[in-house]
């Protein structure tokens, strides 16, 4: 008996050493099944620009580049998964295929493509499944927020109102001020630059008066779903103090959003 559990524990050890069980920190051997990646890792992955009110992105990993996916979507909580579009690997090896690390487990990942699932209702789940249909194997479901609609606001100097969202957790106020600089790391020069000022509120708040110099910009409406926020024109975050870190961001994204012809794809 002691023979024979040496034996196992020795087998054990050789197939961990030659890579046929894979350890807990690498990806398994690629099938060509897609894994679709979470909504925080595609906001990670771009910085801004990777969820609006009306569109959401997702990431596929472990594609071959010979095979063809479909991929099916569904609200959260219907029956059906009704087909959203096919994507072909094949050929677009160039720009869509990378190497990237999921920050949290270390996970590799490899032939990664982004997807965009468009006109979707605001503040609404949806559930993501992808079929390769060479082997008619499915990836797990990914489950995905989009964002809540922005309100509209006005602006008088430095004071900022804005309406009312619905679903909204809270808002984020933004105003700024230009500032003058005549030193920079040492070096004499002369230059100017925005400073921002981002105040996260609570759902309660319809306006704000901006600090001393500074003027009115904008509003944005954030939402929470369990532990994460999500802002249109930014992405999913899990801490909460990420929701002001990249001051001016839905003009950014907007502008990431003509460029990548998001816009034909949701209003045409």
């Amino acid at each position: 008996m002691k023979k024979l559990k040496l034996l196992c524990i020795s087998l054990l050890c050789a197939c961990m050493i030659i890579g046929v069980i894979p350890s807990a920190n690498v990806q398994a051997a690629d099938d060509g099944t897609a894994v679709i990646l979470t909504q925080e890792y595609s906001t990670k992955a771009s910085g801004v620009g990777s969820l609006f009110y009306d569109a959401i992105a997702f990431d596929m990993a472990n594609l071959n580049p010979t095979y063809t996916y479909d991929i099916y979507y569904k609200k959260y909580g219907a029956k059906k998964y009704r087909f959203y579009k096919s994507y072909s690997a094949k050929g677009n090896e160039e720009d869509a295929f990378w190497e990237t690390y999921m920050a949290v487990s270390q996970i590799r990942y490899h032939n990664v493509h982004r997807m965009w699932l468009t006109r979707t209702a605001a503040n609404t789940k949806y559930c993501i499944r992808v079929k390769t249909r060479e082997t008619g194997r499915w990836s797990k479901t990914g489950t995905f927020w989009s964002a809540a609609k922005n309100p509209k606001y006005k602006r008088n100097g430095r004071r900022l109102t804005w309406s009312k969202t619905k679903g909204a957790a809270g808002y984020i106020a933004e105003s700024r001020k230009y500032v003058w600089y005549e030193w920079h790391d040492g070096v004499p020069v002369y230059y100017g630059n925005y400073k921002f000022n981002d105040q996260v509120l609570s759902a309660n708040k319809r306006s704000i008066l901006a600090p001393n110099g500074y003027s009115a910009r904008s509003v944005y409406a954030y939402t929470k779903h369990g532990k994460y926020y999500y802002v249109d024109g930014y992405g999913c975050f899990k801490n909460k103090k990420e929701l002001k870190i990249v001051p001016g961001f839905p003009e950014e994204a907007y502008k990431l959003r003509r460029r990548v012809g998001l816009d034909n794809l949701i209003y045409y």
